[in-house]
């Protein structure tokens, strides 16, 4: 799973093309922040520290990366909160304007 984008250039919808962040590990559930500024999306790319760090985790992680000027984004970061555990999936991230995190978690 890959998170893309497409943008409106003279009323017509472009090409969709890769966020450059993605395409490697499963990514999926993107969600804007309001502002536009933060991307939020699950993934179970490896966490860094973990043994391997070409093998998928067995949880789904909630992740994140900011953009950047223009088009460009930082690295993904995980977001790092006691109920991102590595026990535990979470899903479907969502952000209210006031910046309160909503998802979906089975526990």
């Amino acid at each position: 799973m890959t998170i893309c984008f497409s943008k409106i250039i003279n009323g017509k919808w472009t090409k969709p093309k890769v966020v450059p962040f993605s395409g490697q590990w499963n990514d999926w559930d993107p969600f804007l922040s309001p502002d536009g500024k933060r991307l939020f999306f699950v993934s179970n790319r490896p966490l860094a520290g973990s043994a391997s760090q070409s093998k998928l985790q067995k949880n789904s992680h909630l992740w994140y990366a900011d953009l950047l000027q223009g088009d460009k984004w930082s690295e993904p970061h995980l977001l790092n909160t006691a109920f991102n555990l590595d026990s535990i999936n979470n899903y479907a991230p969502s952000v209210g304007s006031s910046g309160t995190l909503f998802f979906y978690s089975p526990v």
